[in-house]
């Protein structure tokens, strides 16, 4: 397991390592403390940062949900992975405290469409590859985390913030950035090599190892073809262990602007071995920093280079995809009728697989007729679904709607993208619009009739003499 292990106010030190979303991967959260304590404590809770609890294990539960929902939305919608968390007590000093840890429940090999014999893969990408759980009467990630937190005799005060807006105090650490950090340990950015005799787990190699390499003078070596010695050699090697990851590496050199060497992304190897945290993260000098770097810089909701991580270990294709909606006029309609031409692009590095565009359907709204150039669409569960197919590489494919707002107020859509591949930036795939109701029946024309109506009646009792 990882843990995050906070050693002074002024930063946290990673010692290592349902909110419901259409057509978003499925994280379960199974919770296992007792009554009045953990997820179940009756604390009163004050809302904050968007956290809408009025107790303490509600708002401790809501924040957990609320980092899963970011894993959620980044894995291919077809994954499901469940998680069993425990909130205790686990002590700390005035200046140091284990914060969380979690990991994967098991390492699996030789599963049916495994994509290398003999090669260890966390259960939850296991299950993933297979297409269905291989083991359904367990979790796939274990998670523990520091209750003790929140009480005042540790850590001078500085407790859990649980708002979701990612703006904790200072020197409170944000439980979002903590748990989003320690589920991507559980998903597979883990270490399973002896740190200090450099033996392979069991003899066989791991997914995440078959994804390092060792620099030495500029000659590279495969991780995993090195000897015992070379590997221990080089957990204790600054700026010598190196991620072996093509889409990670890619992307790097457009967004670091330091941690690369040789067009690799650097890794953690302190010269003093640091258990568990040495291997497991990146290295420290990355710029601008990255979720899995093993020191908490501040709030951090993004997966960042973690999620090209994730597809180089077999989480899925990666695809960038925005969604943009735009009201057009290109067709008469209606004051009820709001047209939409939805354009969706892919612009990274592999094609999207199954497309998929959805919008929830409010009290009032219709959608009365589409054009699209591929895929067809439908109703289901009052979630307007529209099938666009594969998007490769730098194409798009464009969705036209006609939408009719039948209710007299005002009403929000939320048109979103996703599809069977590992999405590394999910803040534009939702795009967002406000349908103003000015029809006969509408809010605004309401009003005036009746002051028009009050203004008759007014003139007329004038006329009459009353």
């Amino acid at each position: 397991m990882k843990a995050y292990l906070l050693k002074a106010l002024s930063f946290l030190v990673l010692c290592a390592t349902p909110i419901t979303h259409v057509n978003a991967a499925t994280i379960n959260i199974i919770t296992n403390d007792q009554i009045d304590e953990g997820f179940n404590d009756p604390s009163p809770f004050t809302p904050v940062g968007g956290n809408s609890a009025t107790t303490l294990g509600q708002a401790r539960l809501n924040a957990f949900r609320y980092a899963t929902s970011i894993i959620e939305k980044t894995l291919p919608y077809t994954a499901e992975v469940t998680i069993h968390a425990n909130m205790d007590p686990l002590g700390g000093s005035a200046n140091s405290a284990i914060l969380a840890s979690a990991g994967a429940r098991s390492m699996v090999f030789n599963f049916n469409n495994a994509p290398k014999t003999n090669t260890l893969y966390p259960v939850a990408l296991a299950n993933y590859l297979f297409g269905q759980d291989i083991n359904p009467n367990t979790s796939d990630i274990i998670t523990l985390i520091n209750s003790d937190i929140d009480s005042t005799s540790i850590l001078q005060n500085s407790r859990w913030y649980y708002g979701l807006d990612g703006n904790p105090p200072n020197h409170h650490p944000d439980f979002v950035t903590v748990l989003t950090h320690e589920l991507l340990h559980g998903l597979g950015f883990s270490n399973h090599v002896n740190l200090v005799t450099g033996e392979m787990p069991f003899s066989k190699e791991d997914v995440y190892s078959n994804h390092l390499a060792i620099d030495n003078d500029n000659i590279q070596t495969i991780y995993t073809d090195a000897t015992n010695n070379q590997r221990a050699i080089s957990h204790i090697t600054p700026d010598t262990l190196l991620w072996n990851g093509e889409k990670t590496n890619l992307a790097a050199l457009s967004k670091l602007s330091s941690g690369i060497k040789n067009l690799k992304v650097k890794m953690y190897t302190p010269s003093q071995l640091e258990h568990p945290s040495s291997v497991s993260h990146f290295a420290t000098d990355l710029f601008p920093d990255e979720t899995m770097e093993p020191f908490y810089t501040g709030p951090n909701h993004s997966l960042g280079l973690a999620a090209h991580a994730l597809s180089d270990m077999g989480w899925g294709k990666l695809a960038d995809l925005d969604i943009n909606a735009i009201r057009t006029r290109e067709t008469e309609s209606s004051e009820l009728q709001h047209n939409f031409r939805i354009t969706v692009t892919n612009s990274d590095y592999d094609s999207a697989s199954e497309v998929i565009i959805s919008l929830p359907l409010n009290s009032g709204i219709n959608v009365e007729n589409y054009q699209s150039e591929h895929g067809e669409c439908s109703i289901t569960s009052n979630i307007y679904i529209c099938k666009l197919g594969d998007i490769h590489t730098g194409g798009q494919k464009t969705l036209y709607l006609a939408i009719i707002n039948k209710h007299l107020e005002d009403t929000n859509l939320a048109f979103s993208v996703s599809a069977n591949n590992v999405d590394p930036m999910i803040t534009n795939n939702t795009s967002t619009h406000t349908l103003q109701n000015t029809s006969a029946g509408g809010k605004f024309n309401h009003t005036l009739l009746c002051l028009l109506v009050i203004a008759l009646i007014a003139r007329r009792a004038y006329k009459s003499g009353i």
